[in-house]
Order: structure tokens, then C-alpha cells, then sequence
């Protein structure tokens, strides 16, 4: 198909080569994950289900949701509405889409929210099979009863469009295989994120090793000597957070949580903030004009 035909469809605000480059602020696996987890933490869910299944990682939440509105926002890279809450793990709205590029090369999100179904792709298979430079992301979206959501004959064509590219660069080739994954989300709200395409390393292994544990995720080059939360995902996930208050289930069964802080021995307290971007180049910025004038006076 030709390329333009994709420019009625929403497009992030970077450039292809920028999905590797921002996937590799997570130098550890486990902790892209993380990031997905804490996805859902913050959106208020009591439960998370992470399952492997047909070389698909999946992450199904029943936290609040997004409409239509709110996953369009996700695809500028940065954007998030959890900015101004500090209780919220992903303050700075870019997790999702740099922790799934770092797990998978494709990425599906299938979200609820008061009766409106939605989709959105992120998949760099898309990308370079049609050659494009800009980052495009369908984002169709369908009523409860599966019946598609447009309000105008334009948007009309643009669902058609992005229905299309989905069915044929996702694991599910037709409306009903789509809609099978969004009763998934049995409540009135949540999410279900979708990472395929995984990550291999030499040899062709996937980096995540689903055989040796039927219910864990271990990596594949572990280390016997080291701490199991480096090997294992369960191990992992049950130290993860200092209060554990959502419920995550890994391949079928519970993780057992451990409060870390209640295991240690004349605990202190330090309050840490963090700098954003902005604000650490300003001060590298400070600190080299002050080396100059100091080179200057010799």
C-alpha cells in the first residue's frame, strides 16, 4: 500500500528510530516489566494477570481503563495525565511504550472504559514493512457490542484503514479474533496489553525462558549464583513494591509479596525527589559555566 495512504491516521510525535533508542533506558528485562506492572498499579487495579501464551507476553489489569481520548494522548511520547500526582510510579507517561519496545518488537493495547472498546498498535514490523519514518498508530475503536465507533464518513474510512493494518500485523486477523481479547477484560473497565514479536538473543532463545517453570518467566542466560530476583520474574515481582497492594497473578498463580521494610533492621527514612530531564541538563549546564570562569582566572 502506499505510504501516504497512512497519513489519515494518528502518528507519535518521534521518528521511528526512536522507538529502539527510548527502549534501551532498560538495560535489565525485569525491569521494563516493571513498568508495565506499575502501569496498572496506577491505574487502580486490584488485580494483575501476566500470562505467556503462543509467543505473546500479556498484561490484563482491571484498573480504571482509557477512552478513546485518553489512548490517543498515549501516543505522544512523554504525555501523561499521572504527571501531577507524586503518589503515581510513572510520572513521566513514557513507560508503556519503552518498556514494551524493549520486551517485544510489536505491541497491542486493548482498553474499557464506560462501554467504549479501543485499540492501539505500536508495531515496528508495521513500520518497516512499509517503510515509514513516521512512528503511525492505529487506534480503532468499537462499542460493546463490537459494533465499530466512528461519528464521521471520514473517520468511517480511517477505521476501516486501521482495522486492516491491525488484522494483518497483530496475532488476531478478523474482527471476532479481536473482540474474543476484549472479553478478556471482564469487568466494565481495564486494560490488556499485548507484547509479541519477543526479544531474542544469540542462537534464536527467547530472552525470557518459559520452559524451565511453568509459572514463572526466568531468563534465559541466568546466573546460578545470583540473587533469584535477577533470575526470576516471581522472585522479582515479590519484592517489587514497598506496600503491595494489587494482587498479581504470574502464569495462573498468586505471587507471594514480600514487605521488604518489615524485614529490616533499624530502618531510616530519606526523602528522595527526582530531578526531571530539564532540570539535570540546567544543572550540568550551571556546573560546566562554572568551570570555564574558573579556567579563565588561571
Amino acid at each position: 500500500m502506499d505510504p501516504a495512504k497512512y497519513s489519515i491516521l494518528n502518528c507519535a510525535s518521534i521518528d521511528f528510530e526512536y522507538l529502539h533508542t527510548n527502549s534501551t533506558t532498560h538495560e535489565f528485562l525485569f525491569g521494563a516489566i516493571a513498568e508495565l506492572v506499575d502501569n496498572a498499579r496506577d491505574a487502580k487495579a486490584d488485580t494483575l494477570h501476566i500470562d505467556y501464551g503462543g509467543g505473546q507476553l500479556s498484561f490484563l489489569d482491571d484498573g480504571c481503563g482509557m477512552d478513546k481520548k485518553e489512548v490517543e494522548s498515549v501516543i505522544s511520547f512523554g504525555y501523561s495525565a499521572k504527571r501531577m500526582d507524586p503518589e503515581m510510579v510513572g510520572q513521566y507517561g513514557n513507560g508503556l511504550k519503552s518498556a514494551a519496545m524493549r520486551i517485544g518488537k510489536d505491541l497491542l493495547v486493548l482498553t474499557k472504559k464506560e462501554g467504549l472498546l479501543t485499540c492501539m498498535l505500536i508495531s515496528r514490523s508495521f513500520l518497516e514493512d512499509n517503510n515509514l519514518k513516521k512512528v503511525i498508530v492505529p487506534t480503532p475503536s468499537f462499542l460493546d457490542d463490537g459494533t465499530a465507533y466512528y461519528e464521521t464518513v471520514d473517520e468511517m474510512e480511517k477505521h476501516t484503514l486501521e482495522t486492516s493494518v491491525i488484522y494483518k500485523y497483530s496475532p488476531f486477523a478478523s474482527q471476532q479474533e479481536l473482540l474474543v481479547q476484549f472479553r478478556r477484560i471482564r469487568g466494565e473497565n481495564g486494560t490488556l496489553v499485548i507484547c509479541y514479536n519477543l526479544r531474542r538473543i544469540e542462537g534464536g532463545k527467547f530472552e525470557m525462558d518459559f520452559e524451565t517453570d511453568p509459572f514463572d518467566v526466568r531468563l534465559t542466560g541466568h546466573i546460578p549464583h545470583r540473587e533469584e530476583e535477577r533470575n526470576s520474574l516471581r522472585a522479582y515481582l515479590a519484592v517489587l513494591y514497598a506496600n503491595p497492594r494489587m494482587r498479581v497473578f504470574l502464569r495462573g498463580e498468586k505471587v507471594d509479596t514480600k514487605r521488604v521494610l518489615s524485614t529490616l533492621y533499624k530502618p531510616r527514612m530519606y526523602k528522595y525527589q527526582a530531578r526531571n530531564l530539564k532540570a539535570c541538563a540546567e544543572k550540568e549546564l550551571q556546573d560546566c559555566q562554572k568551570k570555564v570562569v574558573e579556567c579563565k582566572c588561571f
